[in-house]
């Protein structure tokens, strides 16, 4: 049991050791497990070859006891000599005694000792780890775009690195974590790079393959080939548009840049501000929160909820620590690459905020519920067009190109000739009168003729579609059967 238990400690320091190197900004080099007189410092941050912080490790299934934190903190200062001393408890249990004596030394900025808990064990870590990730990230490159599993990547990669200079001693600086970071995000734009150019490559040889076999299994007979063939190439110049629809609406999205602050709308809240941030032009949206209190936020937890009417349509849950007075912290990000809800979740014109438990020195920071944001917009929320099913998406084009500039004329265009009048009338003089008549009746039965025709044609085309791909894939069944 002393085996699993050692081997779960040396990974928990390891894991802490990632989230320390992202979660402060201020050091050059960091050492885990370093030989010290008492070996009681678990890691080392170094900044300019000043120890500024000392940081120690504990792990438990058992409730934390007040004596145990004490005497930790004391064999610590003992142990070496740095600026800042910290010790980082895992687990979920405290006894009160050990509770409270954690919130009144927090509060005391003056004995430069800082006890952190972290709840849930190495899931707690690493959900801790990727919230610092994003904020790093957006400090050193916020044009980046990462996926929640490019995230991984890094905290794994910086995770094997430091257990294995655990064992000889080496410092690890930032420089060769920016280093890891810039390698693994290159490689992964390469591979995507490389798969939207594998994709592109097995869609053409599959369209390439289709059309083939639809000509193969209808060669035997003149009029069906036609129709097949005609068939075939209407379904390309229709997932043509819709391809081009899709893009135009993307790249003329309107605002590139949509920013929502809570003190804009007059939100009562005095603890915190909510500001979102919607991206036009990489098409995320970012949900921060900023601290209003005069004095440091030592710890806040609570819920974000967006709605629309009166139908929630996402929800955040946020817990942080640390947000100095006026700083701003990102807790959320989403994008329409890697998130298939995205619309939804970006539609939206109410935002709620329920702060269930906030720690500070500030005698405003409270618990509180209530709206912070609501927005009334004169045009239709929800800018996406696309072809549903119900609550189904059935392709992933947005069609607002297509069908204004293209379906909304043309079925203008025909309800026009359908539904026009010609004539007039001249009341002084009966032949002109007559003649008037019957011109604007030949003129208008003309247009009449001709919407029918287009619509007759628009049917005959839809129709035509719809019999070649059914006909060539009905022979290629019999064929294969």
């Amino acid at each position: 049991m002393a085996g699993r238990d050692g081997a779960r400690g040396y990974a928990y320091q390891a894991l802490v050791a990632v989230l320390k190197c992202f979660q402060y900004d201020s050091w050059n080099q960091i050492k885990v497990e370093p030989l010290t007189n008492n070996d009681k410092v678990d890691i080392l941050l170094k900044k300019d070859e000043v120890l500024i912080k000392a940081i120690q490790v504990k792990s438990s299934v058992n409730k934390f006891e007040k004596p145990d934190i004490e005497k930790w903190i004391d064999e610590i200062k003992k142990d070496i000599k740095a600026m800042d001393y910290e010790v980082v408890l895992v687990g979920d249990n405290l006894t009160k005694p050990a509770r409270e004596f954690i919130q009144k030394n927090n509060n005391d900025k003056n004995n430069h000792v800082y006890i952190e808990i972290i709840e849930g064990g190495e899931r707690g870590i690493e959900k801790l780890t990727k919230n610092y990730v994003l904020e790093f990230l957006e400090c050193y490159n916020s044009k980046c775009s990462i996926s929640v599993n490019q995230i991984d990547d890094i905290a794994n990669k910086i995770f094997a690195k430091l257990m294995k200079i655990s064992t000889n001693e080496n410092w690890f600086s930032k420089s060769d974590l920016i280093n890891t970071i810039d390698r693994n995000m290159t490689s992964n734009t390469i591979q995507k790079k490389m798969w939207h150019a594998i994709k592109r490559v097995i869609f053409s040889i599959v369209c390439v393959a289709v059309f083939y076999i639809s000509i193969y299994v209808s060669k035997g007979s003149l009029i069906p080939m036609l129709c097949v063939v005609f068939s075939d190439v209407m379904v390309a110049v229709i997932w043509g548009l819709l391809k081009y629809s899709d893009i135009h609406f993307w790249k003329n999205l309107g605002d590139d840049n949509e920013w929502f602050c809570s003190r804009k709308y007059d939100s009562e809240c005095k603890s915190i501000a909510v500001n979102i941030n919607k991206d036009g032009m990489s098409h995320k949206q970012k949900v921060y929160i900023e601290n209003l209190l005069a004095e440091r936020i030592d710890k806040i937890e609570g819920v974000i909820k967006f709605f629309s009417g009166n139908t929630e349509k996402n929800h955040i849950a946020f817990k942080t620590i640390d947000i100095d007075s006026g700083r701003e912290v990102k807790i959320d990000e989403i994008a329409y690459d890697t998130d298939r809800e995205y619309s939804d979740k970006t539609y939206w014109d109410e935002v709620e905020l329920h702060i269930d438990n906030i720690v500070s020195k500030d005698s405003r920071a409270c618990v509180w519920s209530g709206t912070v944001i609501k927005s009334f917009r004169i045009y239709n929320f929800d800018q996406f067009n696309y072809l549903r099913l119900g609550e189904i998406r059935i392709l992933p084009y947005e069609i607002t190109w297509l069908k204004n500039e293209i379906v909304q004329k043309v079925w203008r265009y025909i309800n026009n000739l359908l539904t026009v009048y010609l004539g007039g009338y001249d009341i002084n003089n009966l032949w002109k009168h007559i003649k008037i008549k019957v011109i604007g009746f030949c003129e208008r039965l003309i247009c009449r003729l001709i919407g029918v025709l287009l619509l007759c044609l628009i049917i005959a085309v839809i129709l035509g579609v719809l019999y070649g791909q059914l006909y060539w894939v009905i022979e290629f069944i019999r064929y294969i059967f």
